[in-house]
């Protein structure tokens, strides 16, 4: 019997993640400048340009049609979609509420910090002899 670790897990999860990895960093990216763009904005007192809006919205639209491996993916499409559609403004908590049911299905609190609840990271597997 063997058991799997998280080096295991990752190694074998690294090739189908790669797709998802890069529209993550290419969405938070995105938010990031939005995040300044907005703050400038509101300084200075001027309306937002379209270009970072437009930028936000591509990379949200991508996050979210990229296929998701985990539940966690899930759930960061459901704050991208909140992002993007304003769901708190028109349904206040309803992105949390989702986000929650999905952490307690894969047994953790905190889906930024959680790679998969320790339950799983280390049941024994069955290796082919």
């Amino acid at each position: 019997m063997r058991i799997m670790t998280e080096d295991d897990l990752a190694v074998y999860l690294r090739p189908r993640e790669s797709e998802w990895t890069l529209a993550l960093e290419r969405y938070r990216d995105a938010c990031a400048v939005m995040r300044r763009v907005i703050d400038q904005a509101e300084a200075e007192g001027k309306d937002l340009p379209s270009g970072p809006e437009d930028a936000h919205e591509a990379a949200a639209r991508a996050l979210i049609l990229t296929p998701g491996t985990h539940l966690l993916h899930v759930a960061q499409k459901v704050r991208a979609l909140d992002n993007l559609l304003g769901l708190s403004a028109n349904w206040p908590g309803l992105a949390d509420v989702l986000i929650h049911d999905l952490m307690q299905l894969i047994g953790t609190s905190d889906g930024e910090q959680a790679f998969l609840p320790s339950s799983i990271m280390f049941m024994p597997t069955r290796t082919v002899a």
